[in-house]
């Protein structure tokens, strides 16, 4: 008598005797015939996408005329008082329904078919006035076919942006072109347009305030990468949200003078600025509840004062407009850069909100001027919806420019403001400060008073700021800067590019959650990391 094995074992015994974990999907699938899984295939019919006609007259007519047409059965029906959603049979019915519709100057929307769709990318961190058939002869020059290529232009300026799509046919070889952008260091093509473009960014000093604004998120595991950063940018001013330092922690950048507001209760955001000590400057620290704030004042070589402050504003509570007033009335030209956690159809898209109204209104209630770039500026790890948080607001200037630079390792891009102040900011110098620690403290003797008067938290909060200006000014009067010749220690090529890859394949992943991106992102900062230091 011959024993039947039960089908337990037998999926035990596949694959030459090696035991398989039971798995009840696999179980499930080998109880079907293979007959009845060739006809569940056979029987597949493709997805054809409705086609929805915008005000359609005599709807049971159109509906006979179609299916006369098609010579297949076209049925529909109304979603809403004036729209009307037909299904096509087959994909040939939808090709010969839309070409009637279009005969017929009907108005209407649909999807493309399966069968007709492109592969389409776009490509960023490009010039956007970049020539577009360099793209595709490199595209072509990696075998790659394009049919089409042109830069995204604003909705709202028409104007072209630092993005272009590409439109490619759908066959295996194209679905590869992700992978070359991503993983290969073919990047000659993108890094010369980089070198031009940070070419440009220096070379506009003359009547120009530059003024980089970064969310780092954390910026002390990448303060190498940021070091860097700044001394192949060179900009005048470099306005920090989200720190996430303590009041111990060490802040320090070459060249530049630092200013801190770091929490005292809890830990997390806190904001900071940088300005180049060739820049007279003074500390102007500005109260605030619903906001976080770190304000200088700057004093140009015509005597003219403007203040600039580092913005962070948290994703909860209001803003208040009193504390607003308290920057914008502190001088008479004023520029506001940070995150403000807003996201308004003037720039941004997304769903607006209490706070998102009050900024907007604020802006146009007091003539201030909104700078904000045309690409998004936040990619969150925990959704695919990248946003435009970050942006600037001017009082009392009459032009600047703002661009997400593709740069530095955090969910927000750095965005570089170049504003126009009709005044020349005294040249980039390489110094090395001293201070006279005595004359410091005869200083701080004279200017801190005593037991200030404290009533409130609001007034241990002044007393703070006041102690703290007061510090800073006096290690301001009481240093000596030395001029240094000779070059900044700057990062090779090799490297640079490494860190420009990485910093694409991350946003990739931000994008896609492919594990594939984020081990190869894993990779290369710590390639980056060793080769630093």
């Amino acid at each position: 008598m011959r024993l039947i094995d039960p089908p337990s074992r037998i999926l035990l015994k596949k694959n030459s005797g090696k035991l398989e974990n039971p798995n009840l999907k696999n179980f499930q699938q080998s109880q079907i015939p293979q007959n009845q899984k060739e006809c569940s295939i056979k029987e597949k019919i493709p997805y054809v996408p409705p086609i929805v006609i915008d005000n359609p007259k005599n709807v049971p007519q159109l509906l006979q005329t179609l299916s006369a047409l098609t010579e297949e059965i076209v049925t529909g029906r109304m979603i809403s008082s004036d729209k009307l959603k037909i299904f096509p049979p087959t994909s040939e019915a939808h090709r010969k329904i839309q070409r009637q519709i279009t005969k017929d100057g009907l108005k209407s929307h649909t999807f493309e078919l399966n069968d007709e769709k492109k592969i389409k990318i776009v490509i960023r961190g490009l010039d956007p006035d970049h020539d577009v058939s360099v793209i595709m002869q490199e595209l072509a020059r990696q075998s790659f076919t394009p049919e089409l290529c042109h830069p995204l232009r604003h909705r709202e300026s028409n104007e072209n942006m630092p993005l272009f799509l590409v439109v490619l046919p759908k066959i295996p070889k194209s679905k590869e072109i992700l992978s070359w952008i991503y993983w290969s260091n073919e990047t000659n093509w993108l890094t010369s347009t980089k070198a031009k473009s940070a070419n440009t960014f220096n070379s506009q000093r003359h009547n120009c305030l530059t003024v980089v604004n970064w969310n780092a998120g954390g910026i002390k595991p990448k303060f190498n990468q940021f070091k860097y950063f700044a001394q192949e940018w060179k900009p005048d001013v470099i306005a920090i949200q989200e720190t996430h330092l303590n009041p111990g922690d060490k802040l320090k950048l070459v060249n530049y003078t630092t200013y801190r507001t770091d929490r005292l209760t809890h830990r997390g955001a806190r904001t900071a600025l940088f300005i180049r000590n060739s820049i007279d400057h003074y500390p102007t620290p500005i109260a605030s509840d619903s906001f976080e704030n770190t304000t200088i004042a700057i004093i140009l070589p015509n005597s003219q004062q403007i203040t600039v402050s580092s913005i962070y504003r948290p994703p909860h509570g209001i803003i208040s407009t009193d504390e607003l007033n308290r920057i914008f009335n502190s001088n008479n030209k004023c520029i506001a850069v940070g995150d403000f956690n807003a996201k308004h159809s003037a720039w941004s898209l997304g769903r607006r909100n209490q706070n998102e109204n009050i900024i907007n209104d604020y802006i146009c209630n007091n003539n201030l001027i909104l700078l904000a770039p045309p690409e998004q500026t936040h990619f969150p790890h925990n959704g695919n919806n990248p946003s435009t948080l970050d942006f600037g607001v001017l009082k009392n200037f009459s032009s600047g420019d703002a661009t997400s630079l593709n740069e530095l390792c955090s969910d927000h891009n750095p965005v570089s403001f170049e504003i126009d102040i009709n005044a020349n900011i005294p040249a980039i110098t390489k110094t090395l400060k001293t201070t006279n620690w005595k004359k410091f403290y005869d200083i701080t003797k004279e200017a801190i008073l005593g037991n200030p008067s404290i009533n409130s938290t609001k007034d241990i909060d002044e007393v703070i700021n006041k102690i703290t200006a007061v510090i800073l000014t006096a290690i301001n009067q009481s240093s000596k800067a030395k001029i240094i010749n000779g070059p900044h220690r700057k990062l090779p090529p090799r490297i640079t590019n490494k860190i420009t890859l990485r910093n694409q394949i991350k946003k990739r992943w931000q994008i896609t959650y492919d594990p594939r991106f984020k081990r190869k992102s894993t990779q290369l900062t710590n390639e980056i990391k060793a080769d630093i230091n």
